[in-house]
């Protein structure tokens, strides 16, 4: 992807159809010894606006809204809880094309030191609707839009010490097992799993640079 004097970008395709991207950090974040991570954005219709609502519901907007090219328009935000996002006004680039499908994403997750007080934000900043889920062994609520599950709001325990507020991303695969062996060939790390879940078999995983993910065997593909 063209990028003018920014850092290079790289998108991900699969049968043609975009599944993620691929950003190297500049030299200011790497001086800040930013580590490697998946981002996530939100969709929104108006990037201004959202920021506006960011700060008055008790966030802050790290990164102020910019133009990416003829792509769209970009920002992140930190909840109140501490965990940040970005938020995406698209103008050519409409986001990831494929999903829930074999290697591409599933599943977003937000984990919180504030269950109730992420919810709250998240609720009021986009709509959002979130139900508990039973079956967590942790306080949890799914991210609902309409009819859609859209990911997760996690409740942080004291079992994770002191790791900050953070969204993860899942990615479904055909294989859990495989896919592990897979992560450790290319250089890539399994810190937990793989191991069953109501829906389906699930690792934690990092990539040769420590970014953390995870791959998802869906039980039945949403």
């Amino acid at each position: 992807v063209e990028t003018g004097d920014a850092p290079p970008y790289l998108m991900f395709t699969q049968d043609d159809k975009i599944v993620a991207g691929l950003s190297e950090l500049d030299d200011d974040l790497k001086k800040q010894g930013i580590p490697a991570t998946w981002n996530h954005y939100v969709a929104v219709e108006n990037a201004d606006e959202t920021a506006e609502r960011v700060e008055e519901l008790g966030g802050s907007m790290v990164v102020p809204i910019m133009r990416v090219l003829r792509a769209g328009r970009l920002g992140f935000l930190t909840d109140p809880t501490g965990a940040a996002l970005g938020i995406w006004e698209a103008e050519e680039h409409g986001g990831f094309e494929i999903v829930t499908e074999a290697n591409s994403v599933c599943w977003h997750e937000l984990a919180t030191r504030d269950l109730a007080g992420a919810t709250e934000f998240f609720e009021d900043l986009f709509g959002w609707a979130t139900v508990d889920n039973p079956v967590a062994p942790a306080g949890y609520r799914t991210i609902k839009l309409g009819h859609d599950d859209l990911g997760g709001i996690l409740q942080m325990t004291e079992e994770w010490g002191d790791m900050p507020p953070h969204w993860t991303v899942y990615f479904a695969v055909e294989d859990a097992d495989e896919t592990c062996e897979q992560v450790e060939k290319a250089g890539g790390t399994i810190h937990h799993g793989p191991f069953d879940t109501p829906i389906g078999r699930l690792a934690v995983c990092g990539d040769d640079q420590g970014a953390h993910f995870h791959v998802l065997a869906l039980q039945t593909p949403a």
